[in-house]
Order: structure tokens, then C-alpha cells, then sequence
């Protein structure tokens, strides 16, 4: 729909909601809602409109929710919102705004949340409001004293600089306040001090050296602070201390100083993450108020060695528990023995070596363990025998080569587990025979050359990575899984021999040395394979043929192979629902474009760097479904390219890399919305550049810098609003 009468809602005198969202609209009649009196919810987003008629809201008195985001809207009338009072929500993100003027959102008595993220806003007059990832420096003082019943309030991605209290004058019942990323660094003079109702406080990516008492004052209902990603060390958190209504701290640094009193009185706590903390440890009494505390992270702390065994002696009802990357050597009996409750656990990167035997003796409710790059060499026999509920086990990237025969016997419920990056070589048949629910299992970067064939015998399988060991030969269709597996990954092994079941759905054979791959079909009434997902990167493919029997295929990499000819038309032909297609540095010296009966469903072609010399892009029109389409990299003596009305949404940067003799593009009648500065910049011989009739709603000013030989530039009817003086200056 691009267009739409005055009169089209003539007769709607009821409607309550009206949804004009995804369309091609680019205005708006002033009087289409003239007789939608009774109007609550109205959306136009995802649309092309820019420009909103100061009439156009006269009658819809009674409008709560606005939503006009993602649109090409460039100003917005200080009457427009005149008679909205009773308005809640008004979205206007990611539109052209540059500028509003004084007195524009006054009316807006009952506004509750507005949007303005992703404009261009420069200035904002006194008496204002905007919001996020804009150009605004503060302190911004009195602007949105009219937003009384403003709950929450973004600001992130300006580089504010500082705030003051007055910024937040008269924000009686703000909830929500987002500083992120906002170029702080001093919170001097109580900035929210008169935020009595303030609940959600989000203070991350400044340059504050302290959250001190001055900085929180005011604010003793806040229930969540995020002081993450700062940029300098944080060396006083005493502004913490007094807010005992918090339910979340999460505080992330490269450098922190934690006081020992920082939870003391924190009886609601329910969420506490610290990140690059420097303490050596804590005091036994640092969680003693914390009887609330579900989820902890304590993580990046190359200081914190030791975890003292009453460490979790105040927390029973933790939930969840991250240890990740501190410097944890040991870990003593019964460390964890109050946390009956635990559903996670990771303690993975910290030099632990190795575990005593009953360390899970009591935390039988755990669901995840993550034990990864923790330098086991060994695992106690009996460690798991506990964990009927877990589902999910890592104990990768460890230097583990022998696993104790049942070890795993008693996790019935375990699904997935991953004993990747290992020094396996071979593992007991009868290792995983209890295990009734586990359908993935990741063995990946070990040392093995061939598996049991019973080795998962009787287990519901349907995922196996196996990559990068020592294969040879693999015959998935003598194994006792074979029929339930879904996904194989075999990639980087040395595999010149392959035999598959035709109900695998994903197959991933990436850098080995076939040439084939042979499939055993398997079940009654069956055809063919029901191979979806095939990555055959860096083989010996040398013909497309051997793809035609995957003929439920969607997505087929197989660069850095050798193929000499590709018959793109026969290949699509043969394999109907083929989207996806790689064959980018494949030595390819000639492609079949046509011969196809009916529209392909190819959506991303790539057959970049290879040794074509010719190419009719014209004949690519039949491939109505195409909207990426790289072929940077080649040899084409042709000085044109022409890719009109093939639905291309996105170019490459590299697409005309290696093209240096290029003339003429025409790139018209598509859907680009972007043009990468590196696209043009190596084609110094380029004399005409079309590109009319897109989606682009800028340039980069350095688009045409090496472009001097250019006489002739199309660029009519695309979404540019503005452009850089100098943009055309070569």
C-alpha cells in the first residue's frame, strides 16, 4: 500500500485500533482521521512517511499509544501533538528528526514513554524531550520539566558529559533512567536527587572513578544499578552502601574496589555480578544479609585464589552461581553443600587441576555445569553420581584422556555434553549407556581415528561433532545411531571416504580430501537424503553433479574446491529449494547462468575469486529471489556491469575488488539500502555509476574519492535527504 484517500476511514466512527505498519506510505492526508473520534492505538511504522501535517491528529482525542518509528520523518510541527493529552506512548526512533522545537511535547500530560533513539537530533530547545544514540551534550537542565507522568527516560549514546539535578527537574515519576555510554565523568552536586521514585539506574560505559553517597542520594527506592564497561578504574562504591531496597548490583570493571560492607544491608538482593573485581577474598560475613540471593557472578577476578568452605553459608536459596576466570586453585569438600537449591554452576577457566570426589555431593538440583578450561587431568569416580537432573555438561578445553567406566551412570536427564578440546584417543563402548536423554555430545579437537560402532548404542542422538580429530574414513551408516542423528560434524579431519544416512539433516565436511560422498538410504518409502545444510569447504569437489542428490537442499558451501564450470541453472533445477550457494575460490573459468523452467528460490549467491572471464548479469533476471550477489575477485574483461531489477539488497565491499577496468555499473531498480566507501575504490577508471530507484538513505562522503574519471552519477529516487558537502569533490 503506498498511498491512501482522505476519506479512506470516513465511515470508521468506532475504531479503536488501526495498524498501517509495514507499507509503502510516504504521506499521510490531513484529514484521513478526521472521524476516527474514539482512535486508542494507532501504528504506522516500518513505512516511508516524511512529513506528518500539523492537522493530521486534530480529532483523535482520545489516542493513548503513537507509534511512527522507522519511518523518513525529517521534523515534527510544534502543534502536531496539540490536542493528545491523553497520549502514554509515542514512539518516533530511528526517523530523520533533526530538530523540535520549543513547546512540541507540552501537551503530552499523560506521556509515559516516548522514543526518540536514532535521529539526528543536533538541538532540543528549552522545554524539550528526546532520547538515545543522538549528538546532545548536557547538562540539559529544565528540558523535561513538562514530563510529569514520564516513566522512563534514554539517553544513552549522548555525549551528555555530565548531568546535574536540574536536568531531572520536575520527573515527579520517572522509574527508569538510562545514562549508558553518555561521556560521564563527574556525578557531583546529587544529580538525582529529586528522582524519589527512581527504580532502574544505568550508569555503564562512562568514566566514573567513583559511585559515591552524593551520587545515589535521593534515589532510596532504587531496586537495580549497572555500573558495567566503565572505562577507568572504580575505586569507590560507597554510594552503594545506603540502597538497601536494591534487588540487582552488577557492577563490571577492569579494576574494582568491593567494599567488605557493601551488602550488609541488602535483605532484597536477588541478583549480585561482579566483573574484574580485585579482592583476594572476601569476609565470611560479606553475603550474611543477603538470605534473598538467587544469582551470583563473580567472574575475571585474577586475585580471588581461594573460596573459603562457609563462603555460601548465607545464601541457601542461590539459584545460579558463575565463578569464570579468577584464579581459583582448589576447591575444598563441601564448598558448595549449602547451595541445595543450585540450578547453575560454572567454574570453568580457573586453574583448578583437580576436584574432589564428593564437591556435588549436594547440589543434586543442578540443571547446567560448566567445568571448562579448568586443567582436569583427572575426574573422580563417583563426582556426578549425584546430578540426576543435569542437563547440560561441559568439561572442555581440559587435558583429560581417560574418563573412569561410569562416570556418567546416574545423569539420566543429561542431554548435552561436550568433551571437546581433550586428549581423547578412544572411549569405553559402554561409557554412555545409561544415558537415555543425551542427544548431543561434542568430541571435537581430540586425537580419535575411528568410534565403536556401539559407542552410543540405544541413545536418542541426533547431534555429533567430531571435527578436527584424526578421521580417515567415516561410515555413519554402520553406526548404531545412525538412524536418529540429524547433525554431523566432521570438519578438519583427513576424511578421503564418507558414507552418510539419507535421514541426516546437517552435514558439515569443511577441510578434509573428498571428492564424493556416498549416502545409504534408510527407512521404508524413503528416496532420497534429507540433507538440508551442507558445508564442503576446502575439498576435492571437482563436479556440481555430486550435489544433485541432495535434492532437499538449502544452503551449499562449497568454496575452495575445483570446479571448472558451473551450471548454475542446472544445479538450481536439480536442487529446488537451494537458497544459499558458495562458490567463491573454486577456480571456476565458466558459468550457466539460464536454462532454469521456473524461479529459482536462490537468495545469496557467491562466486567470488574465481577465473571468470565473462559474465551476462542480464540473464540473471530470472532469478527474481536474488538479493545478495558477490563476484568481486574475478577477471572480467567486460568494462560493464549491469544488475538491474534482480531484488539485490546488499553489495559486498569487495564485489568489484579486482575489477579494475570497469566503465559502467548499473545498479537500478533494486532494494540497497547501504553502500560500503570501499565498493567503488579501486575502480579509477569508472565513467557512469547508476544506482536509481533504491533504498539508500545516505552517502558516505568518501563513496567517490578515488572515482575521478566518473562523468555520469545517477542516484534518483532513493531516500537521500542531506549530503556531505564534499562528497562530490573528485
Amino acid at each position: 500500500m503506498t498511498k491512501l484517500a482522505p476519506e479512506t476511514f470516513a465511515s470508521q466512527q468506532k475504531l479503536t485500533i488501526l495498524d498501517l505498519s509495514v507499507n509503502q506510505l510516504t504521506e499521510l492526508p490531513k484529514d484521513l482521521f478526521r472521524n476516527t473520534l474514539i482512535l486508542k492505538d494507532l501504528f504506522m511504522s516500518n513505512n516511508s512517511i516524511k512529513d506528518l501535517h500539523s492537522n493530521l491528529f486534530e480529532n483523535t482525542r482520545q489516542l493513548k499509544e503513537l507509534h511512527i518509528e522507522h519511518n523518513a520523518i525529517e521534523s515534527v510541527d510544534e502543534s502536531l501533538f496539540r490536542n493528545l493529552q491523553n497520549l502514554d506512548t509515542l514512539l518516533l526512533e530511528n526517523n530523520r528528526i533533526g530538530h523540535i522545537f520549543t513547546g512540541t511535547f507540552d501537551p503530552l500530560r499523560s506521556l509515559m514513554l516516548l522514543d526518540l533513539n536514532n535521529n539526528g537530533i543536533m538541538r532540543i530547545e528549552s522545554g524539550l524531550f528526546h532520547l538515545a544514540e543522538n549528538h546532545l551534550s548536557g547538562p540539559l537542565e529544565g528540558i523535561f520539566a513538562p514530563l510529569e507522568k514520564l516513566h522512563t527516560l534514554t539517553l544513552n549514546g549522548n555525549p551528555l558529559g555530565q548531568v546535574t539535578q536540574g536536568t531531572f527537574a520536575g520527573l515527579k515519576k520517572l522509574e527508569d533512567l538510562n545514562l549508558k555510554n553518555a561521556g560521564l565523568t563527574d556525578l557531583s552536586g546529587t544529580p538525582f536527587a529529586s528522582l524519589s521514585e527512581l527504580e532502574k539506574l544505568d550508569l555503564s560505559e562512562n568514566r566514573l572513578a567513583s559511585v559515591d553517597a552524593e551520587v545515589t542520594a535521593g534515589i532510596t527506592k532504587l531496586k537495580q544499578i549497572f555500573i558495567n564497561d566503565n572505562e577507568i578504574p572504580i575505586s569507590d562504591l560507597s554510594g552503594l552502601l545506603g540502597l538497601n531496597q536494591l534487588d540487582m548490583i552488577t557492577v563490571a570493571n577492569r579494576s574494582i574496589a568491593v567494599p567488605d560492607t557493601l551488602l550488609y544491608n541488602k535483605t532484597k538482593l536477588e541478583q549480585f555480578y561482579v566483573q574484574g573485581s580485585t579482592f583476594a577474598n572476601l569476609p565470611a560475613s560479606f553475603f550474611h544479609s543477603t538470605f534473598s540471593l538467587e544469582r551470583l557472578s563473580i567472574s575475571d577476578n585474577k586475585q580471588f585464589v581461594k573460596l573459603p568452605k562457609d563462603f555460601f553459608q548465607y545464601v541457601p536459596y542461590l539459584k545460579e552461581l558463575v565463578l569464570l576466570n579468577n584464579s581459583l586453585a582448589t576447591l575444598e569438600p563441601g564448598v558448595f553443600d549449602p547451595l541445595g537449591l543450585l540450578r547453575e554452576l560454572d567454574i570453568s577457566e580457573n586453574p583448578l587441576k583437580s576436584l574432589p570426589e564428593g564437591l556435588f555431593a549436594h547440589t543434586v538440583l543442578l540443571e547446567s555445569l560448566r567445568i571448562g578450561n579448568a586443567n582436569l587431568t583427572t575426574l573422580p569416580e563417583g563426582i556426578f553420581s549425584k546430578l540426576y537432573d543435569l542437563v547440560a555438561l561441559d568439561l572442555s578445553n581440559n587435558q583429560l584422556r581417560t574418563l573412569p567406566q561410569g562416570i556418567f551412570d546416574n545423569l539420566y536427564s543429561l542431554q548435552t555434553l561436550s568433551l571437546e578440546n581433550n586428549q581423547f584417543e578412544s572411549l569405553q563402548p559402554a561409557l554412555f549407556q545409561r544415558l537415555e536423554k543425551l542427544n548431543t555430545i561434542m568430541l571435537g579437537y581430540n586425537q580419535f581415528s575411528e568410534l565403536d560402532s556401539q559407542l552410543f548404542a540405544g541413545l536418542p542422538l541426533q547431534a555429533l561433532d567430531i571435527s578436527y580429530n584424526r578421521f580417515t574414513a567415516f561410515n555413519q551408516s554402520a553406526m548404531a545411531f545412525s538412524k536418529e542423528l540429524l547433525i554431523l560434524a566432521l570438519q578438519g579431519n583427513e576424511l578421503s571416504s564418507l558414507t552418510i544416512s539419507s535421514t541426516l539433516e546437517k552435514l558439515y565436511i569443511d577441510n578434509n580430501k573428498l571428492s564424493s560422498i556416498d549416502v545409504v538410504i534408510v527407512g521404508q518409502g524413503e528416496e532420497f537424503s534429507h540433507i538440508t545444510t551442507l558445508s564442503a569447504v576446502g575439498n576435492n569437489f571437482t563436479s556440481q553433479e555430486e550435489f544433485y542428490k541432495f535434492m532437499m537442499l538449502t544452503e551449499l558451501d562449497a568454496s575452495y574446491n575445483a570446479f571448472t564450470e558451473l551450471d548454475l541453472g542446472k544445479l538450481v533445477t536439480e536442487v529446488v529449494p537451494l537458497g544459499v550457494l558458495n562458490v567463491s575460490n573454486s577456480f571456476v573459468e565458466r558459468i550457466k547462468i539460464g536454462g532454469i523452467i521456473f524461479p529459482p528460490s536462490l537468495v545469496d549467491l557467491d562466486i567470488s575469486n574465481n577465473n571468470l572471464t565473462t559474465l551476462d548479469v542480464r540473464s540473471l533476471v530470472s532469478y527474481e529471489n536474488l538479493q545478495h550477489f558477490v563476484f568481486g575477485g574475478n577477471a572480467f574483461n567486460t568494462t560493464t556491469i549491469e544488475l538491474q531489477q534482480n531484488h539485490i539488497s546488499h553489495l559486498d565491499s569487495v564485489l568489484f575488488e579486482d575489477n579494475f577496468n570497469l566503465e559502467v555499473i548499473i545498479l537500478d531498480n533494486n532494494t540497497i539500502s547501504t553502500l560500503s566507501p570501499a565498493l567503488l575504490q579501486n575502480l579509477t577508471q569508472l565513467e557512469r555509476f547508476s544506482i536509481e530507484y533504491n533504498q539508500l538513505q545516505e552517502l558516505n562522503p568518501q563513496m567517490f574519492v578515488n572515482n575521478t574519471a566518473i562523468d555520469r552519477l545517477w542516484l534518483t529516487g532513493n531516500f537521500l535527504q542531506r549530503i556531505v558537502p564534499g562528497t562530490f569533490d573528485t
